[in-house]
């Protein structure tokens, strides 16, 4: 795999801290074997948009903007706080580099991490950062996002597997069709299928809705969990099906068995299970008219 940068600069004034730059990176990246990638991109601060097409490259634009106190801090910062790109067989992974977790990556100082990052970065650092991603990948590429502020993930026409987790920020996949799992904090989350993913599936949002559409032959086992919400599908239910057995203990001379609290029901014959839980929000489980 080969990537090359192009890289334009802009100097903008900051609304917040005095001193801002912002730059546009454009990276194009050489895929041997289309058919059989994967994209992982970890980000902390920032939006994150991936568009399939038809073509053998996976093709970035990514605008990096930082803020400080002064012009010398933003210079240190400017070449510390990096965009990063490391090939691993038939993986792209794509993080932001120069943070503090980048120098901690195999052991952090708080004890805990997440991915590529220290959940502890930059706790004492008077600054900002925020990378913005475009992409287009090769239609079956399978995909990683994540980010935790700042923005949402979209993605559009992509087939492939996918795992997407948010924290601050919803998020939105369209014409899909590959298995996922989707996880995020405070946001709502819609995807839309063009047709029913062939393994399970599981969508997850703590502060927002589900709006889920499948194509109207779904056939699968469904599940639904929701605190201070309620779950409304317009799927013909043919069967309620009985409670899953999740742990099963030995105690002495009893057994405890735990039992998932999840309603669940099956669509057509059945199939593939897809799980959906809010704990504030509703689950809507919808045709898709298109």
């Amino acid at each position: 795999m080969k990537y090359t940068f192009i890289i334009a600069l802009l100097f903008l004034g900051s609304r917040a801290l005095p001193q801002e730059k912002s730059e546009i990176i454009n990276t194009r990246i050489s895929l041997e074997n289309k058919k059989m990638n994967m994209l992982w991109i970890d980000n902390i601060h920032g939006e994150i948009e991936v568009n399939g097409y038809d073509g053998s490259e996976i093709i970035l634009e990514v605008k990096k903007d930082i803020k400080a106190r002064n012009q010398e801090e933003l210079d240190r910062l400017w070449e510390k706080i990096s965009l990063k790109v490391e090939n691993t067989g038939d993986t792209v992974e794509v993080f932001i580099g120069g943070t503090c977790a980048y120098e901690c990556k195999d052991e952090c100082e708080c004890g805990r991490r997440r991915s590529h990052y220290c959940c502890c970065c930059n706790s004492k650092d008077d600054f900002e950062f925020n990378f913005d991603f475009s992409i287009k990948v090769p239609y079956s590429t399978n995909l990683i996002l994540s980010t935790i502020n700042k923005g949402n993930i979209v993605v559009n026409q992509v087939s492939g597997a996918h795992k997407i987790n948010n924290v601050n920020g919803g998020i939105r996949m369209d014409g899909i069709s590959g298995p996922a799992e989707v996880h995020t904090i405070n946001g709502d989350v819609y995807v839309k299928y063009l047709k029913t993913p062939d393994s399970n599936s599981r969508y997850y949002t703590l502060n927002g809705n589900l709006n889920i559409y499948f194509p109207n032959n779904l056939s699968a086992d469904m599940s639904f969990k929701s605190f201070n919400g309620e779950y409304f599908t317009d799927f013909t239910i043919t069967e309620s099906l009985k409670p899953t057995l999740v742990t099963r203990e030995e105690k002495g001379a009893s057994t405890i068995y735990k039992i998932d609290e999840k309603t669940a029901v099956r669509v057509g014959n059945g199939g593939v299970n897809l799980d959906f839980e809010t704990f504030n929000g509703n689950i809507y489980i919808r045709k898709n008219s298109n």
